[in-house]
């Protein structure tokens, strides 16, 4: 009979589960190796970027000052890196290249090829699939232009009425005109036109309003200002100098009742309109109005809330008050008469302003009480296209292109009777 080691002893479980010390150190060092490789690549990713942006920008830079940016849509300039002044060593090489700026619909668009570049040397990059989606963020890119084109009837529409200046918009549309702000007064086209500009002329237009005044009799100074109430010192009131406050903002609290005050009342509401996300922006703050003063803005605040209030303002009447006798007004005239020789200036009344006119109405037989306003009128006609369809049975490389046209690129974006259609793709290095 032997005696049976025992199963449960530190030597049998070392053997039974194995020594992990070896494989965890492996597995450790493998980590340090891959971190290191994965910062030394971001390292020279990041180093690559930065050569790559300044030799774009010094390329660009040196196409604007020698004027040799492309100046049609669809062409392209290339710039040889040799011929630009920056620090072109990247490491332990003297880099070359080329830098081809393409005049796309995104803007200046810049194509980086890059040679003799130790790692940033552009033919051992990769670039993705073709996307029409253009990214400004990317340093790399491939621009691929391919072009057709559409036979064009080039029209104009008749010009519209003239608009004053309050409805025309300070910001300038797509088409760097600036327009109506409703684009109902826009000029109108006939279904199946394609707008390719807006044209408008400019012209001083006229308005006029008449002053006239209350004269008087007698030569009293002793007046005084206008006040609703008996001022100190002053012991009558002239009920022919009645004039009107103007009226109080409107308010949701009822206003102190006076013998001499006039109150007014009408519903409050909250007028808003909704953004892209459904959020609701609201006209005077979000605070209850009685209605929109500026009326370019009715079209844009649409909705109101179902909640109201009642609203308050008022109006109050004025006198001048007097001592001795009194002065004996007139009616409201334009100029003194014999009877009336004194002008009271305080008693001024203004008529409505007149529609605007091309011509002035003011002279010097009317200088005296006719004031004259001058507004620049705006008018506005579209320059309008029909297209027939594409000409070529698909979009081709410029050299294929001009060959099959037997025109340039330049020639056919001069000629309005033709659409040139350009499309274009992006590669976007990784």
């Amino acid at each position: 009979m032997f005696n049976k080691k025992n199963e449960d002893s530190p030597e049998s479980l070392y053997r039974k589960h194995g020594d992990y010390t070896l494989w965890i150190l492996i597995a450790f060092v493998l980590v340090v190796i891959f971190a290191s490789i994965t910062i030394y690549n971001n390292s020279i990713k990041g180093k690559c970027n930065s050569f790559e942006n300044d030799a774009i920008d010094a390329a660009f830079k040196f196409a604007v000052n020698n004027d040799i940016l492309p100046s049609y849509e669809g062409t392209s300039q290339t710039i040889n890196l040799d011929a630009v002044d920056f620090d072109k060593k990247f490491r332990n090489s003297t880099c070359s290249g080329t830098v081809t700026i393409i005049k796309t619909n995104n803007g200046y668009v810049k194509e980086l090829n890059l040679t003799n570049c130790n790692k940033c040397t552009t033919d051992k990059k990769k670039f993705g699939k073709a996307t029409e989606e253009f990214k400004d963020n990317k340093t790399l890119v491939k621009v691929n232009v391919t072009y057709n084109y559409q036979n064009r009837q080039v029209n104009y529409s008749p010009w519209t009425e003239w608009y004053d200046s309050s409805l025309i918009s300070p910001n300038e549309n797509e088409y760097g005109v600036n327009m109506p702000y409703d684009e109902e007064n826009y000029p109108t086209i006939p279904d199946g036109g394609t707008v390719i500009s807006y044209e408008y002329e400019k012209k001083n237009f006229y308005s006029y309003r008449d002053k006239t005044w209350k004269f008087y009799k007698n030569a009293n100074n002793e007046y005084s200002t206008f006040s609703s109430t008996k001022p100190t010192n002053y012991a009558y009131k002239d009920t022919k100098t009645e004039i009107k406050k103007e009226q109080s903002e409107w308010s949701i609290n009822y206003p102190e009742e006076k013998e001499y005050r006039e109150i007014k009342t009408a519903t409050g509401y909250k007028y808003y309109y909704e953004d892209e996300d459904k959020t609701k922006i609201y006209y005077n703050g979000g605070n209850y109005t009685v209605k929109i003063e500026d009326k370019t803005l009715e079209k844009l605040y649409n909705k109101k809330e179902k909640e109201t209030v009642k609203m308050y303002s008022y109006i109050d009447t004025m006198w001048k008050w007097y001592n001795g006798s009194p002065r004996e007004y007139s009616s409201y005239m334009k100029e003194s008469t014999s009877s009336y020789p004194y002008k009271d200036t305080d008693l001024v009344k203004y008529s409505d302003w007149s529609q605007f006119k091309e011509t002035s109405s003011l002279n010097n037989a009317n200088a005296n009480y006719r004031e004259e306003k001058t507004d620049t009128h705006s008018r506005f006609r579209a320059k309008y296209s029909f297209d027939s369809a594409e000409i070529l049975s698909e979009y081709m490389s410029l050299q294929d292109f001009e060959k099959a046209t037997g025109r340039s690129i330049a020639d056919m974006q001069d000629d309005e009777n033709i659409n040139l259609l350009i499309k274009y793709t992006y590669q976007y290095g990784k």
